[in-house]
C-alpha cells in the first residue's frame, strides 16, 4: 500500500510541475528581428532597427531596441556574429543587474541599520525620509528584476515580459 501511495504522489508531483510549464508564458521574443519590429510598432512602440551596427566594434550585426512609453515596456535585442561574445555579453548583462540588486540592497540594509543605533536622536522628520528612502529603494528593486535577460544562440535580450510578449 505505502508503494502504491508513493508513486501516486510522484505522479501527482510531476503533473504539477508538467502543468506549471505548460502554462508558464514565454520569456523568449521572436527572434526574427524584422517582424519583431513590424510587430511592436503595430503596438505603438517606438521602435529602433540597425543592421549591421557598429556597437561593440562590429560584432553585433542587428540590433533592435523598442520602448513603449505608455506604460514602461521595453526591450533590447543585440544578434552577434559569434555565439562565444553572445554567452559573454549575456553573461555580463546578467552579472550587471545582480550586482545593481545587490547594491541597493544593502543601502536598505544600511538605512535600516541606522534607524536602528540612532533614531532615538533623531527628529520624526529624520526617520521619515529615511523610510520613505528605503521604500523608494525597494521599489527600484522591483523594476530591476522585472527585467529579463535572455540568450539563445546569437541572440541576446534584456526587457519586460510585456514587450517581450508584444514581439510576437
Amino acid at each position: 500500500m505505502k508503494k502504491v501511495i508513493k508513486v501516486l504522489a510522484l505522479i501527482l508531483a510531476m503533473s504539477c510541475f508538467m502543468f506549471v510549464f505548460a502554462c508558464n508564458k514565454t520569456e523568449k521574443p521572436l527572434l526574427d528581428l524584422p517582424n519583431a519590429r513590424d510587430n511592436l510598432k503595430d503596438r505603438e512602440y517606438d521602435v529602433e532597427y540597425i543592421r549591421n551596427s557598429a556597437e561593440m566594434y562590429g560584432a553585433v550585426i542587428v540590433y533592435l531596441e523598442a520602448y513603449h512609453y505608455d506604460n514602461d515596456e521595453y526591450i533590447e535585442i543585440m544578434g552577434f556574429d559569434n555565439k562565444k561574445l553572445a554567452k559573454a555579453t549575456y553573461k555580463m548583462i546578467k552579472a550587471e543587474q545582480e550586482a545593481e540588486i545587490n547594491n541597493m540592497k544593502e543601502k536598505i540594509n544600511w538605512l535600516e541599520q541606522l534607524l536602528k543605533i540612532y533614531s532615538d536622536e533623531m527628529e520624526s522628520s529624520e526617520i521619515d525620509e529615511i523610510e520613505d528612502k528605503i521604500k523608494e529603494i525597494r521599489k527600484e528593486i522591483k523594476e530591476v528584476e522585472i527585467n529579463i535577460v535572455g540568450i539563445d544562440g546569437y541572440y541576446v535580450w534584456v526587457g519586460t515580459i510585456g514587450a517581450i510578449e508584444d514581439t510576437h
